[in-house]
Parts: structure tokens; C-alpha cells; sequence
């Protein structure tokens, strides 16, 4: 139910990054110390991210009352006690 969701992409290099297949265009990024940084609109649910160099993702969304932000590519297990 989050009206705005982004993947926020941090990279070191200018080899291309895409999303679900579509290139995150080069005037998306803006400059943070030795790191490029874009915020990408996307809709709410999974998508495929990739790139020929290491790159970061965290997964954030917006309403008028809350937020959410997590880091991307983990692989988290339940680890809930019995």
C-alpha cells in the first residue's frame, strides 16, 4: 500500500545497471563521495537487477504517514524460536 516505491542503486563504476531489463539511464545518478547514486521508480513487488560490475541496492517506499528501507540481495532465513 506504499504510493511511491524506489531501488536506490550505489555503484563505483559507469557500467550499466538495468531493471527488469531496462538500462538506468547515466542522468539518473548524482555524485556521493566516490559513488554514483540513482533513486529508480519502480512498482511494488520483485524485480531483477543487474550489472557486469558490483553494485548496492536498498529498496525504499513512501506514503504520507510511513516508510520502509531495506537493504537488497540478501538471503534471510526465519530464525523465529519454536
Amino acid at each position: 500500500g506504499y504510493s511511491s516505491n524506489f531501488i536506490q542503486i550505489v555503484r563505483t563504476t559507469t557500467d550499466d545497471v538495468t531493471v527488469d531489463g531496462i538500462v538506468v539511464p547515466a542522468s539518473a545518478y548524482y555524485t556521493v563521495g566516490a559513488y554514483s547514486v540513482a533513486d529508480y521508480s519502480v512498482s511494488a513487488g520483485p524485480h531483477t537487477i543487474l550489472s557486469a560490475s558490483p553494485f548496492g541496492i536498498v529498496g525504499t517506499g513512501y506514503t504520507s504517514a510511513t516508510s520502509y528501507g531495506y537493504p537488497g540481495g540478501l538471503a534471510l532465513n526465519n530464525i523465529a524460536p519454536n
